[in-house]
């Protein structure tokens, strides 16, 4: 597993008329529940199971540049995250991902820090041996 490649996840996400602000931008704040469903479709096509009790990922660092609005009214009301690990460090996980709309420009570019952490010694764990121990059977 410790060499195994992973593979990229798209999903498609709707976009809730709540998602917008006054401004009927797509509120900065909700890219960043969408970065997350990204990260939990990436974990589900590689087959990690992040609903094992012992052990959770934690955001350690985000970095997101918002590039384009997504308007209501005038994109889909859908969006696009595409999430790709980048780098794999001993006790970190380096994400790229992407929020896009429809007509696949990109809105918001992230990359994002993931930690393993033991929820019973609250601290985290060596990230191959983590990614091991939630690895589904194929």
């Amino acid at each position: 597993m410790s060499n195994q490649t992973y593979t990229d996840s798209e999903i498609r996400l709707p976009v809730r008329p709540n998602d917008f602000d006054y401004a009927a931008y797509l509120n900065n704040a909700v890219y960043v529940e969408y970065l997350e469903a990204g990260r939990v479709e990436w974990a589900a096509l590689n087959r990690i199971n992040l609903y094992q009790l012992g052990l959770a990922p934690a955001v350690v660092r985000l970095e997101v540049d918002y590039l384009k609005g997504l308007l209501r009214g005038k994109d889909a009301p859908e969006a696009i995250v595409r999430t790709t690990l980048s780098e794999l460090k001993p006790v970190r996980m380096i994400f790229h991902q992407s929020v896009g709309n429809q007509q696949g420009e990109i809105c918001a570019r992230a990359v994002v820090h993931v930690v393993m952490v033991d929820l019973t010694a609250n601290k985290a764990v060596p990230v191959r041996w983590a990614l091991e121990r939630l690895h589904l059977p194929d």
